[in-house]
């Protein structure tokens, strides 16, 4: 288990604090890198590329403007946990204010600052800067694949500032710091915090907690916290807005279909209701046609049948006569020719 020590520093370093780093106790495994560059987030996205090629498990990134205990990796690594960072604040000496935000599952914009804290315990928070933050390579692996996601076909790096429009609604550039915490807290893994760090961050002198209760009231004054209750109200109204006039929009194109609908229903409803009465039509005019039909038999055909039956019962009582032996009966047509004497009475 080897880790990167990586700082990104500016163009002149500090001298001071990149001895502290120098300072930090470490494997001989463990390497320390340092970048310069005019912007933070363009040197620790170099730093980033040189950590995923290398054999490193782990990076400790760090600022060469603050202040480290020699201590300090080997407490972060303590914890065993695979992304946790040491508690620091701004380099502002009134007011004061950590660089770590709270525990916020929804990631609502503006984040809220951390306000209190226990002291020296590992808490959960929602975002933290790059200035003693240990990560391990699965987690920032896991970042660039949720980022990928976000941003299909498109190659941006994983650690730079830039667009966060899935959480401000809008198209300004986000710090490095919390673009990488959204997508690190996107994938299931936590931010965890270590307040019982004593670093300190480089101004006329290196600025630490004691600062922050120093100066607690005068930050709270300041109406920080005031401001970023407004902004979420703001975006708040907004997304209403938006909902409103998307349900609006919802609701009139069901409306307009359900009324396609019924019109479409009371079409159909005509069409049957047409050929029921085209069967009905034609019903009537078949009984109609049966009721000649009958009447024709009854007028034409019922003498002849009556005919045909009289010539039938003649044709059987003259069968009758021959066969029984009897006497034959006369010709209907009155020929007077009587039938010949019986042999045996002769």
């Amino acid at each position: 288990m080897s880790v990167l020590i990586a700082c990104a520093t500016e163009l002149r370093p500090n001298l001071a604090a990149n001895t502290s780093i120098h300072n930090i106790r470490r494997n001989p495994d463990d390497e320390v890198a340092f970048k310069n560059a005019t912007r933070g987030d363009l040197a620790r996205s170099d730093l980033w590329e040189m950590f995923r090629d290398s054999k490193h498990e782990w990076i400790l990134w760090v600022d060469g403007d603050q202040d480290y205990p020699r201590h300090t990796l080997t407490r972060l690594l303590s914890h065993g946990k695979l992304c946790v960072s040491g508690l620091y604040f701004r380099r502002e000496a009134n007011p004061c204010f950590p660089i770590a935000f709270q525990d916020d599952p929804s990631f609502q914009w503006p984040l809220m600052p951390l306000l209190d804290w226990p002291k020296g315990e590992l808490i959960t928070c929602g975002a933290t800067g790059f200035g003693a933050w240990l990560i391990h390579k699965s987690v920032l692996l896991d970042a660039q694949k949720a980022m990928e996601q976000d941003y299909p076909g498109e190659s941006l790096p994983l650690i730079s500032d830039g667009q966060m429009a899935a959480v401000r609604g809008d198209r300004q550039r986000v710090g490095a710091d919390l673009r990488l915490g959204y997508y690190i807290r996107k994938t299931g893994h936590k931010i965890w915090l270590d307040t019982g760090l004593p670093i300190g961050h480089c101004m006329d002198y290196f600025v630490g907690e004691e600062d922050y209760w120093r100066t607690h009231s005068n930050w709270t004054h300041r109406g920080y916290y005031g401001y970023v209750f407004e902004c979420r109200m703001k975006k708040l109204r907004e997304e209403l807005k938006v909902a409103s006039q998307e349900t609006t929009t919802m609701v009139n194109s069901i409306i307009e279909n359900l009324k396609l609908r019924i019109q479409s229903h009371n079409n159909a409803l005509d069409q049957v209701r047409q050929q029921r009465q085209e069967v009905q039509n034609e019903i009537a005019q078949l009984q109609r046609r049966a009721q000649e039909l009958q009447e024709k038999i009854n007028g034409e055909l019922n003498p002849t049948i009556i005919t045909h039956d009289g010539a039938r019962q003649e044709a059987e009582a003259l069968l009758q006569a021959i066969v029984g032996g009897g006497e034959q009966p006369a010709p209907k047509d009155g020929s007077g020719i009587e039938p010949k004497a019986d042999s045996k009475k002769a």
